[in-house]
């Protein structure tokens, strides 16, 4: 899932949770590598975190809202 989270410098950037299976490994160069041959610089996520599991609903919905309090509880004060 890839967020707006506030930011003193650029009022928003952008932070992508990623989920990963078991077993499976990712570093954050990784995703910034792949995002940078397709996205233009704006469009890369910032931040870049991976979690067990994303919250969802019992529906399997995203609950970004949830998502979006723990990203901006993990960056702290980085992200005001």
């Amino acid at each position: 899932a890839v967020i707006g989270v506030p930011d003193k410098e650029l009022g928003e950037v952008l932070a992508a949770v990623i989920e990963l299976d078991e077993g499976e490994e990712l570093s954050e160069h990784d995703v910034v590598e792949y995002c940078s041959q397709s996205l233009p610089a704006h469009k890369i996520p910032k931040h870049i975190m991976f979690v067990v599991s994303l919250p969802r609903e019992a529906t399997g919905k995203m609950e970004k809202r949830v998502l979006r309090e723990f990203v901006e509880s993990r960056l702290g004060s980085e992200a005001h």
